[in-house]
């Protein structure tokens, strides 16, 4: 190298590095250290059932929060259509967040989790996943013996659909379990309404987990 002033500009995958500028001469024939400004946070949104009615955005706002001696700054981008996200960040401790359009958190669409806590050290990070929150109702401490009976799921407070199931036997009680239910209220009723039952139906609010407990005594 001959003497005079460079740039020096350093390119890696999911990490960044400041510009350096140095002045070499005869009696200054060393580089300096070159060290990492930052690495890349990389994330995806998982929606794998949308609710009913509902058109497939794609793009999701997500936010990278910084908390520094009691001062937090944050920033905002958007998602690619396939839920893709990246931040590139410097080391420290982070809050990550996804805000859902308004409209979407009317139609039972919810992520977990609410917000990640991430550690930013001396790499960079791929692996931020939020995904569909959707909840299981069951209940294994039905009291009867009868055959051919069925429990009906139906939500209440949106449209959807209306899912049925078949209740199975086991020893002296029957149970049920409605897997991948949207967050929303929703009616669950029970077959044979000829029959006497301490409640022929039962109202459930699923929000941020699942529901346990409902009971059908005959």
């Amino acid at each position: 190298m001959t003497a005079g002033t460079y740039t020096i500009r350093v390119n890696k995958e999911l990490m960044f590095f400041e510009p350096i500028t140095v002045k070499i001469a005869p009696n200054t024939p060393q580089l300096p250290d070159i060290v990492t400004a930052g690495f890349s946070v990389c994330g995806q949104i998982s929606i794998s059932r949308l609710p009913e009615g509902m058109k497939q955005q794609g793009r999701y706002k997500v936010t990278l929060t910084h908390q520094d001696q009691g001062k937090a700054s944050s920033k905002t981008i958007e998602s690619d259509p396939q839920g893709a996200f990246c931040f590139q960040a410097k080391p420290g401790d982070y809050s990550v967040q996804v805000s859902l359009p308004e409209a979407e958190v009317k139609a039972s669409l919810a992520l977990q989790p609410q917000a990640l806590e991430v550690s930013l050290v001396d790499h960079p990070l791929t692996d931020v996943l939020f995904t569909q929150f959707m909840a299981s109702v069951s209940e294994k401490s039905l009291l009867s013996s009868y055959d051919d009976l069925s429990v009906t799921l139906q939500p209440v407070s949106r449209q959807g659909e209306r899912r049925a199931m078949a209740l199975s036997d086991s020893s002296d009680t029957l149970s049920f379990s409605f897997d991948s239910v949207l967050p929303g209220k929703y009616k669950v009723s029970i077959s044979r309404e000829e029959w006497c039952w301490k409640h022929k139906s039962v109202e459930v609010e699923v929000l941020d987990s699942d529901v346990l407990g409902v009971e059908f005594r005959h």
